[in-house]
């Protein structure tokens, strides 16, 4: 089940927890308005039975999609059928594929490394405002 109910996806979602049949595979937008609202949208996702794991390679389809549509139909006019099929296949997955590897990846572990140094930093502050106020 995939929704695109422009700001009601969350709606949507929780309106399945009334069933007991429930979809294998669930894809919605997340809202990301703030922190809070995001993680009860996770919770929500993990209360309906799934995983909150996130497809890999998403940001890079969405960010490609267009540009590789555009490519394969409009500047490739001239071409065969099939070329322009086989351009929009293998752009299709190799793109968002190549960004994921060599741009989205690296700066996730990037964003990783950060957050647990800033963890870690705010950690032991609080160690150390403990100890003060003892």
């Amino acid at each position: 089940m995939n929704t695109d109910v422009e700001g009601c996806d969350t709606i949507c979602l929780s309106a399945l927890s009334g069933f007991e049949e429930r979809p294998t595979y669930i894809s919605f937008e997340s809202g990301k308005t703030n922190f809070g609202n995001t993680e009860r949208e996770i919770e929500l996702f993990i209360k309906l039975g799934h995983t909150a794991s996130v497809a890999e390679h998403a940001y890079g389809i969405y960010l490609s999609h267009s540009v590789i549509l555009w490519i394969a139909f409009y500047e490739m006019s001239g071409f065969p059928v099939w070329a322009q099929i086989a351009t929009l296949t293998v752009g299709a997955i190799g793109v968002p594929a190549l960004l994921y590897v060599s741009i989205e990846k690296p700066l996730i572990q990037v964003g990783s490394h950060v957050a647990k140094r800033v963890l870690t930093h705010a950690e032991k502050s609080e160690d150390h405002r403990r100890i003060a106020l003892k």
